[in-house]
C-alpha cells in the first residue's frame, strides 16, 4: 500500500482470506496499523485504496513485514539490509505499487471502505488481477 499523502510504501503482513476468484478480505488486527491508517486516508477522500497482496516473496521481505517500522520506513529497505543487497521490485500493472519481482503470486486490486459496525475482516475487497509464476516480472494474467 502507498500512503496517498507522503508516497511511502508499506509492505506489512496481514491475514488474507480468499472468498472467490475476484474477492478476498484483508484483516487489520487493529485500526492503528499502518495499512489501516493508509486505507482510511483513501476512504476519507472517497477513494478506494490500491493494494497488492504478495505470496511467496523473498524470506527477508517476509521477516521485514513483521517488524513495526516507523511511519515512512521501507520494509523493502529493511529486507535489503538483511540480504545486504536490494530486493528486486517492479511496478504492478493495476495498482501501480512496487511489488517483489520474484514473488510466486501477486493479487492487485482495491480496498473498499466498510461500514463502521462491521469487522474489518468482513469487508470484501475486489481483486482486479492475479499475477502468477515469477511475480509481476514475468507473470501471466489469470483473470
Amino acid at each position: 500500500m502507498r500512503d496517498p499523502d507522503a508516497g511511502w510504501i508499506s509492505a506489512s503482513i496481514y491475514r488474507v482470506q480468499v472468498h472467490d476468484r475476484n474477492r478476498v478480505t484483508i484483516q487489520f488486527d487493529h485500526m492503528g496499523r499502518q495499512g489501516a491508517i493508509i486505507a482510511k486516508k483513501y476512504w476519507d477522500k472517497g477513494q478506494p485504496c490500491p493494494v497488492a497482496v504478495v505470496k511467496g516473496e523473498d524470506p527477508a521481505l517476509f521477516i521485514a513485514g513483521f517488524e513495526y517500522l516507523p511511519e515512512g520506513s521501507s520494509e523493502y529497505a529493511f529486507a535489503g539490509a538483511i540480504k545486504q543487497r536490494p530486493v528486486p521490485v517492479c511496478r504492478g500493472p493495476v495498482a501501480g505499487l512496487a511489488v517483489p519481482a520474484f514473488a510466486e503470486i501477486v493479487l492487485e486490486g482495491s480496498l473498499l471502505p466498510f461500514p463502521e459496525e462491521s469487522l474489518p475482516e468482513r469487508a470484501v475487497r475486489r481483486i482486479h488481477r492475479l499475477l502468477c509464476g515469477g511475480g509481476a516480472a514475468g507473470a501471466g494474467d489469470a483473470r
